[in-house]
Formats: C-alpha cells, sequence, structure tokens
C-alpha cells in the first residue's frame, strides 16, 4: 500500500500567495471593467472593508493559537528535559558504584593472590607490611590477609545492596 505524499508547509504557503495573488490581479482587472464609475467603484470596494476586518481578526486569533501551542510545546520540552536530567543522575549515580565495586574487586582479586602466595610458603618469614623491618610467619599474614578480604566483602555487600 503505497503511502500518500506528504505536502510541506513551503508548498502550502506558496500555495495560498499564489491563489492570493491571482485573487488580487482578478480584482483590479474587473472591478474597473465592470464599474466604469468610480463612484460605483469606490462603493464596491467599501462593500469589502468589514471583510478585510474579518480576516485581520482572524489573522490575529491565528496568532493567538499558534503562541497557546507553542507554550505546550515548550511545557513537554521542559518535562523531557526534567526526566532526561534524572535519568542522567541516576546513571552517573550507578557508574560512581560500579567504579567502586571494580576497585574492590581489584584490590579482592591482589589479596586472593597474596594469599596463595601465602599457603604455598607456610613455613616461611616474610616482611610484616603493617611494621616494616620485623618478620612474620606466613600462617600469621594469612589471617591478616583473610580479615581485609572479609572487609572488602562486606563493602563489596554494603555497595550492592545485600546483606
Amino acid at each position: 500500500m503505497a503511502t500518500p505524499a506528504r505536502t510541506s508547509p513551503w508548498q502550502i504557503g506558496f500555495l495560498i500567495l499564489a491563489i492570493a495573488v491571482v485573487l488580487w490581479v482578478g480584482y483590479g482587472l474587473v472591478v474597473p471593467r465592470l464599474f466604469m464609475d468610480w463612484q460605483k467603484s469606490s462603493q464596491f470596494g467599501d462593500m469589502f472593508g468589514g471583510i478585510g476586518a474579518l480576516f485581520s481578526g482572524l489573522a490575529l486569533s491565528g496568532v493567538v493559537v499558534a503562541i497557546l501551542m507553542q507554550k505546550e510545546e515548550l511545557e513537554l520540552q521542559r518535562d523531557e528535559l526534567r526526566r532526561s536530567v534524572a535519568a542522567q543522575t541516576s546513571s552517573s549515580e550507578s557508574l560512581g558504584k560500579q567504579i567502586d565495586v571494580m576497585q574492590l574487586s581489584a584490590q579482592l582479586n591482589a589479596l586472593s593472590a597474596l594469599l596463595a602466595f601465602y599457603a604455598s610458603n607456610g613455613g616461611n618469614q616474610f616482611p610484616n607490611p603493617k611494621t616494616p623491618g620485623y618478620l612474620k610467619p606466613a600462617r600469621d599474614l594469612s589471617w591478616m590477609t583473610l580479615s581485609e578480604i572479609n572487609d572488602i566483602l562486606a563493602r563489596l555487600r554494603t555497595l550492592t545492596g545485600q546483606h
């Protein structure tokens, strides 16, 4: 099924302008031929004075309607902008949470690797990260690492809303 061709506002405006020019020129050619006397011609022209006022009133009402329609469109646009701002704010907050979760996940992965290293070297002594210069056994450092992992998991649960 073929869709009908849409007429652009420019085409409609040009058509109205062409009709107005034809009527104006026709009026200028016909009236002097019908009324050879200027007085009768003047009376004939005065007869249309009320119609001119009518069209002026219609034009004014058209302007008022256009302004009201534009006001409605602006209100709709403002509402759309408000919704857009709210969505963007929500998206920004979600992105911030996602960054926090990714950072905690990276820390968790690093601590997991460290815990695996300590587990594989259970009897060895390693520098204590909390107090430089002192050595600690791997099993003590494993407990410290497990404690840090539990802290990170608790923060992840808080960020993701799981309790």
